[in-house]
């Protein structure tokens, strides 16, 4: 009866052993085929988009301009003519030093760096970080300002359709501010009082 019990115990030992490396052996090669998977998709994201950009400020919309932006394969997304002067409409009162100097920039390129990827059966939502970093030049002096952009915005406003190579951006730059690098200090522009939200929207890859 004891030999009975003991080899019964043995056996249900390996069977408990064999599921455990089972189980282990069936998660990892579900996290190498969701990474696979990711990888994949951010590889077919690589190319150029053509489609339309807009932007709200309060309770104005500006839609419909044509843009086109390139993803590369570091999954940086690169607007090569963003239009900061878009940024004075940041400013209620429409004037002032700040104001003058953000409709006086000229349009240049913008990177947006894509930060993680979140799958589904048939899109990637996307989570960004908009590098917004321009020069102003103002009678006070020439400063480098930065956006610091709102995590407020509608689930899924960034994502991209697997099957149609469709995406859409959205991004909004709550405050700009005064950064000065050689002392480590960085000041809140209050003029900026409004938030901007920007979109973009391609239909297909180009």
């Amino acid at each position: 009866m004891k030999k009975m019990m003991k080899a019964a115990f043995t056996a249900l030992g390996a069977f408990v052993m064999v599921l455990f490396f089972t189980g282990c052996s069936t998660d990892t090669d579900n996290n190498e085929q969701h990474t696979k998977t990711m990888e994949q998709v951010l590889n077919n994201m690589v190319g150029t988009y053509k489609g339309s950009f807009g932007f709200n400020y309060g309770s104005t919309s500006v839609n419909n301009w044509t843009t086109s932006w390139t993803i590369n394969k570091q999954h940086v997304i690169t607007i090569e003519k963003f239009p900061y002067p878009t940024l004075a409409n940041g400013i209620r009162k429409r004037s002032g030093d700040l104001y003058d100097a953000l409709q006086n920039l000229e349009e240049k390129p913008l990177t947006i760096v894509i930060t993680n990827v979140g799958l589904s059966d048939k899109s990637a939502a996307l989570s960004i970080a908009p590098q917004i970093k321009f020069t102003v030049t103002t009678p006070v002096g020439t400063y480098e300002l930065e956006g610091q952009m709102s995590n407020n915005l509608p689930v899924m406003s960034n994502y991209y359709t697997i099957s149609t190579s469709a995406m859409e951006l959205a991004f909004k730059v709550e405050k700009l501010v005064k950064v000065d690098n050689a002392h480590g200090t960085s000041e809140v522009q209050s003029d900026f009082d409004t938030p901007i939200t920007y979109n973009l929207r391609s239909t297909q890859k180009d």
